[in-house]
């Protein structure tokens, strides 16, 4: 965006979203980029794993292991069109289908580990979550201690595949 000049002074710009935003989300204002001065606003509520977090149901770590596997879901096609992420070429020319089985192996690697560690049940809950499609009324005590179990176990997955070089992984 294009700095504006306003009767003598430089207005630095700002992304609010719409104006509706505020309305249906819980939004914090925040600086976008380190010493810029510019700001958003940013929701915190954007999600089942967004909406934990803020009622402090989970904690920090336990939340970006789970944005990190929903990521991976969405790098996988989850959302209709898995196969067409799969065969489909991409528009720069080569296949989407790279990134669907890397991020395909990434979530079969962290859910095998998951699962053995805390168990099918807390999986499923786990997947659930990260993919958006268990709502938070759903979540009773057991389920939601299940889901903190298996987001710690995928927590330590992530934490120890970034602590060895690439080359003495496995």
């Amino acid at each position: 965006m294009s700095k504006r000049k306003i009767t003598g002074q430089t207005k630095q710009p700002s992304d609010f979203g719409t104006a509706e935003i505020g309305l249906r989300h819980t939004i914090r204002i925040e600086p976008a980029e380190k010493n810029l001065g510019r700001v958003r606003a940013r929701v915190l509520d954007g999600n089942l794993l967004d909406r934990l977090h803020l009622d402090k149901k989970i904690d920090t770590d336990q939340h970006n292991a789970g944005l990190k596997m929903g990521g991976d879901f969405a790098k996988a096609g989850t959302k209709g069109g898995w196969l067409s992420a799969m065969m489909g070429p991409t528009s720069k020319g080569g296949m989407a289908g790279g990134r669907f089985l890397f991020a395909a192996t990434r979530i079969s690697e962290a859910m095998d580990f998951v699962q053995k560690s805390s168990g099918r049940g807390a999986a499923r809950v786990l997947i659930k979550t990260v993919t958006d499609e268990i709502d938070q009324s759903v979540l009773n005590q057991d389920k939601l201690a299940m889901l903190k179990s298996a987001l710690d176990s995928l927590s330590s997955y992530y934490e120890s595949k970034a602590s060895f070089p690439s080359s003495l992984r496995k």
